[in-house]
């Protein structure tokens, strides 16, 4: 049953278990929009039994975002960066994720401070773990520092002004691409191996083992390679892959008024 008077219903999905059950006929009859965020090197066209369904639900609104997440003002981003003593383009970050997306990994976190440590050691670059931990105690190395949990939008202050990420393969790594930003991808969940291989494939990552020094090395040599990491900026860019949330917004808002 429809509620009451006014009210629409959108459901956004990730997962292809949940965009099979967004596609039930149970559901379709019940959602005014579907919404299929990710990119679509990740979750495919519309199969032909999707494509056959909406032309029994001409109402069945379907949308595809790339990712959604609040935008930062390019103000507010370089005084939270200059308040921890960062320059835009001057570092690598290294962000596993939340503890939820790894399944492979006991500590993601400890993977990857010893990745970033040895990465450090080796490059001498300025860099940056989110460590996602209430506390954290201060780096050893000048060049290394460990952040303890911040918010949302600080995490997107960082990645929208790195040099180069290094983070899992969900959904950070979609929003590293969304900023245009080089890439490489550490599987740590079960779902996250066939993306990034895509994401390689379409060079617009790099991947390594889930070892400190396989990420290091990876990650340094994409440091030392300019010419590679602009290929992966242009190449992300010809794909379109951006941050939908402007466009969420106005369909939001032209449900609203569908509503009246």
């Amino acid at each position: 049953m429809r509620p009451g008077a006014g009210a629409r219903l959108v459901f956004s999905s990730r997962a292809p278990k949940l965009r099979w059950k967004a596609f039930r006929i149970k559901w379709m009859r019940l959602l005014d929009e579907h919404w299929i965020v990710f990119p679509r090197f990740v979750t495919g066209g519309l199969s032909r039994v999707e494509r056959l369904k909406l032309r029994f639900f001409p109402r069945h609104g379907v949308r595809r975002f790339d990712t959604l997440f609040t935008p930062a003002e390019p103000a507010d981003r370089n005084a939270w960066l200059a308040g921890h003593g960062l320059e835009p383009g001057t570092f690598v970050v290294f962000v596993p994720g939340g503890r939820g997306e790894a399944t492979r990994v006991a500590e993601p976190a400890e993977l990857f401070i010893a990745a970033a440590r040895e990465f450090s050691a080796v490059t001498g670059q300025r860099t940056v773990v989110l460590t996602g931990r209430k506390s954290v105690m201060p780096s050893d190395d000048p060049n290394l520092v460990l952040l303890s949990r911040i918010e949302p939008d600080q995490v997107q202050h960082l990645l929208a002004a790195a040099l180069l990420v290094v983070s899992n393969g969900g959904s950070t790594m979609i929003h590293v691409l969304a900023h245009g930003r080089p890439l490489v991808a550490i599987p740590l969940a079960g779902d996250q191996d066939r993306r990034i291989r895509r994401a390689v494939r379409l060079q617009i990552a790099d991947t390594a083992g889930r070892t400190p020094q396989a990420i290091a090395e990876v990650a340094a040599r994409l440091l030392h390679q300019p010419e590679r990491r602009a290929a992966m900026c242009r190449h992300t860019a010809e794909l379109g892959i951006a941050n939908g949330v402007s466009e969420s917004v106005a369909a939001l808002l032209a449900l609203a008024r569908r509503g009246r």
